[in-house]
Order: structure tokens, then C-alpha cells, then sequence
């Protein structure tokens, strides 16, 4: 899954922005959590699980 914003970039893990709660969240699936949020923008969050058999 791919979210994606329009705002003005910078997300930063380490100043409580929640990122780290969605990343922690993910890997206890075993899954990966991918954030680039270059100054200025856009800010893109992608989240891969594995899918269950």
C-alpha cells in the first residue's frame, strides 16, 4: 500500500510525527515500511506485508 500527500515534505521519524508507531506496527508482521519525504515534498509512505497462505 502507497500513501501520498502534497504537503511540504520533511516527515521526520525521530520528532513524534507517528511514523514510528506505523513502522513498529508493521514490522511485527514481518512486513517493510518505506518513507521519502524530501524538503519541499511530496511526502510518500509505502507499507509491504506479506501475504498469509
Amino acid at each position: 500500500m502507497t500513501i501520498g500527500d502534497d504537503g511540504h515534505g520533511g516527515a521526520d521519524e525521530r520528532a513524534g510525527s507517528g511514523l514510528v508507531g506505523i513502522r513498529r506496527r508493521v514490522a511485527a508482521l514481518d512486513g517493510a515500511t518505506r518513507v521519502s519525504s524530501p524538503a519541499g515534498g511530496p511526502t510518500d509512505i509505502e507499507v509491504e506485508l506479506p501475504c498469509g497462505s
